[in-house]
């Protein structure tokens, strides 16, 4: 699932739906957060279509929501997109570099 609700069309993360992370909490199954790269130099917004690319993929430490209760999911969603921001800032530098 995409925490975000919809996809990302100005190369940042937006605000994170709950849904996710309510029905995670709700299930008492971790949560696998994974960033990628931005992808926006051969994503063609107008036809909504992906070009030949390369892109870098990370996967992060499973978050554990064993014992949490719906109360805590503003806190966990917080939490998770704090470091998946970080993770994609990473991540998208990296490629950039390599690609220059």
């Amino acid at each position: 699932m995409y925490p975000e609700g919809t996809r990302n069309r100005d190369g940042h993360i937006l605000p994170f739906k709950k849904g996710a992370f309510n029905l995670a909490v709700g299930a008492q199954v971790p949560l696998v957060p994974a960033t990628v790269s931005c992808y926006r130099n051969f994503y063609c917004k107008k036809e909504n279509k992906f070009t030949d690319g390369k892109v870098i993929v990370r996967v992060l430490p499973e978050v554990s929501t064993e014992g949490k209760e719906y109360a805590d999911v503003l806190e966990l969603t917080e939490q998770i997109r704090s470091s998946m921001v970080k993770s994609y800032e990473e991540v998208s530098a990296e490629l950039g570099s390599k690609l220059s």
